[in-house]
């Protein structure tokens, strides 16, 4: 089985925690990270499902600019493709 069907076939999706861990590691996360906090959140925003989505999406944004200032970096070409094909191997896409 590939890593991308590995992915695909997981039970269950990251939870609003471990996305807030990873953008709280990144530095974009300021919350408390409790479940209380999150609970309120997904109250506010129209539920759990919802509350997941839009955190999944901030933490798309945050990694979308660092892919920006990381292209903005002067590599060759071998290097380049090196690191896109580091983002297939990543998301279960690699051959």
């Amino acid at each position: 089985m590939s890593e991308h069907e590995q992915h695909q076939g997981r039970e269950r999706p990251v939870t609003v925690e471990q996305i807030a861990a990873a953008m709280a590691a990144l530095g974009m996360y300021q919350g408390r990270n409790t479940s209380a906090e999150h609970a309120a959140q997904a109250a506010r925003l129209g539920g759990a499902d919802a509350y997941r989505v839009r955190m999944v999406n901030a933490l798309l944004g945050v990694v979308q600019t660092e892919v920006a200032l990381a292209d903005a970096v002067d590599l060759d070409i071998d290097a380049r493709h090196t690191a896109w094909e580091q983002q297939l191997t990543a998301a279960g896409w690699a051959g």
